[in-house]
């Protein structure tokens, strides 16, 4: 009895040695981060995080949905981090599982930061003759987008430090601009870029008399320098060539058609791409046309009075004669213009009235607001309306005077030299001469 007591002892012994041996030898689960990438730009990218465990398995998850799990397994976690287009930086955590054991990783990822050349974010301006401008940026983004209002003439590339616009020649004859939007994430820049038309030929349109036209010629700019051109017309009453000399030299057919008449003489490059043109118009009117009467308009009580244009000295002046109640009529000299197809009248004295009143000495004195002058640079143009059918000679002051020349007054003096000292009195208004017309 004792023997099996002692047996039943010992092996109880031994059954409590074998259960104190099993703690000892089991192992507790662990989980252990040993390397992460935590730390991203708002260009985004991938990141991983190593990690140890003696669990069999393990589950990753992220807390926000611009970083994804890509893969994992017991030794790392694999995620992407999308771009960002937010101005503040933004953290999301991700939560590591292995065997009931969880690691938690907070992931930062910076807002977006673009900075562009400080001289270059105002309005901005390209040269005539065409020109490439580089705009430095740097961002942590991905590449700023570029987006132009118009793309027909300006073209924007982008590489990883510069914004590249290039504009070609502008032949357009006329100043031409666009809206550039360059975006990176949440920040947006709105520059205005314009480029001046150029300029081959100072004057770009001229007026003609009926008269036929021999050899005119017209200099180019230094903006035709260097380059190939030539000339055609586009009407056969123009004959246009460029001479050896490097102008433009055109003929002009008398005008017998009976109206006035346009032409155009193009301009192009060597391989026909037109450059520019001049604008060509010929009149049915010559210094002949403008003989004979009118009738003169001015805002004063004269109201409408005649108004007869003489031969003075052929193609260069006229005698104009304007109608008056005493006088019957007073003389005036006046200058012609082919070019500008315009008359010109200036403040003068009236000569051929001298001694025609004992003791009067008649001037032609131009007016501006209250005041009159006897200044002989004070004149007015009268500048043909180009209407065949209902034509018009325009009054408007020449700009030669210092004021704006509104009309004229026939002024009294009591000697030939004009002062305020011996004015007698006015003969006659027509202090806000508008036209003439036939």
């Amino acid at each position: 009895m004792k023997r099996i007591s002692y047996i039943l002892l010992s092996m109880a012994f031994a059954v409590a040695a074998l259960a104190g041996c099993s703690k000892e030898e089991a192992e507790e689960t662990y989980l252990r981060i040993e390397r992460s990438d935590v730390d991203f730009s708002a260009a985004g990218g991938t990141g991983e995080i190593l990690i140890s465990t003696n669990a069999a398995s393990v589950s990753a998850v992220s807390g926000k949905d611009w970083l994804t799990i890509t893969s994992e397994n017991t030794e790392s976690v694999l995620f992407s981090v999308a771009e960002s287009e937010d101005e503040f930086s933004r953290v999301a955590s991700v939560t590591i599982t292995a065997g009931g054991v969880s690691q938690e990783v907070t992931v930062s990822q910076m807002g977006v930061i673009f900075d562009i050349g400080a001289d270059m974010i105002s309005d901005l301006s390209l040269a005539p003759e065409g020109e490439t401008l580089t705009i430095p940026y740097s961002t942590n983004s991905g590449t700023p987008q570029v987006t132009l209002s118009d793309n027909s003439w300006l073209t924007a590339e982008v590489d990883s430090e510069n914004i590249i616009l290039t504009a070609g020649r502008n032949n357009s004859k006329e100043e031409r601009t666009v809206s550039v939007t360059i975006a990176a994430g949440w920040k947006t820049l709105e520059l205005t870029v314009s480029q001046a038309r150029i300029y081959y030929f100072l004057q770009e349109s001229f007026s003609f008399s009926k008269d036929a036209v021999t050899g005119y010629e017209i200099e180019p700019t230094e903006s035709l320098s260097g380059i190939g051109w030539t000339v055609s017309s586009d009407s056969d009453w123009i004959t246009a060539e460029k001479t050896s000399g490097g102008n433009l030299s055109f003929t002009l057919a008398s005008n017998e058609s009976g109206a006035t008449r346009s032409g155009k003489i193009n301009v192009t490059d060597e391989s026909g791409s037109a450059l520019t043109s001049i604008e060509i118009r010929q009149g049915v009117w010559n210094y002949d046309y403008f003989l004979g009467q009118w009738t003169l308009y001015s805002n004063d009580e004269l109201g409408p009075v005649r108004a007869v244009f003489q031969e003075n000295v052929p193609g260069e002046s006229y005698t104009m004669l304007i109608e008056d109640s005493m006088l019957g009529a007073f003389p005036l000299y006046v200058t012609y213009d082919s070019s500008t197809a315009s008359l010109n009248l200036k403040a003068q004295y009236v000569s051929l009235l001298e001694g025609l009143i004992p003791g009067y000495y008649f001037w032609w004195c131009a007016t501006y607001g209250e005041y009159v002058t006897w200044a002989e640079e004070a004149g007015m143009d009268m500048v043909y309306n180009m209407d065949d059918k209902n034509p018009e000679l325009v009054c408007e002051s020449d700009g030669e005077y210092g004021e704006d020349i509104t009309g004229f007054s026939l002024y009294v003096f009591s000697s030939q030299q004009a002062s305020s000292s011996n004015v007698v009195g006015y003969w006659s208004l027509f202090t806000s001469m508008t036209k003439l017309t036939r």
